[in-house]
């Protein structure tokens, strides 16, 4: 999963690497949190929103560790210690993982949903090798 890692720069450079290690034509399955996912839907129409009308709304965001559409801290609890942190997520449109793969030469094969179809991307992708001539 790539949804953990901050900015799209460092998501690039993990993609990289990921393509240089991978054989020539091989398989790999990429899974990520979609946006638009029911339970946070309203969240980000929102912050569209915010973010197109209020300037400021922008600013307040990267204080807060939001520094790109898509981005969120979700409080995420360890029980048995009874500790709470916010962990990063980089939610993704389906547009964005294509635009992020085709870059590396990296094919859609397939696309799946999570368990109801509308919370993860599963993404079956292969690195394409240029033919030589």
């Amino acid at each position: 999963t790539i949804h953990h890692i901050e900015t799209t720069t460092l998501r690039s450079e993990t993609i990289s690497q990921l393509y240089t290690i991978l054989k020539d034509n091989g398989f790999f399955v990429l899974t990520v949190w979609r946006r638009y996912q029911k339970k946070y839907r309203f969240n980000f129409i929102i912050d569209r929103l915010k973010r197109i009308f209020i300037p400021k709304h922008i600013v307040k965001q990267y204080k807060l560790g939001i520094l790109e559409f898509g981005d969120k801290h979700i409080p995420w609890t360890l029980s048995n210690k009874n500790l709470t942190y916010n962990r990063f997520y980089h939610f993704f449109s389906f547009k964005e993982i294509k635009s992020l793969l085709k870059s590396f030469l990296i094919k859609v094969i397939a696309k799946r949903g999570g368990p109801n179809r509308k919370d993860n991307f599963f993404v079956l992708s292969q690195k394409v090798v240029k033919e030589k001539t």
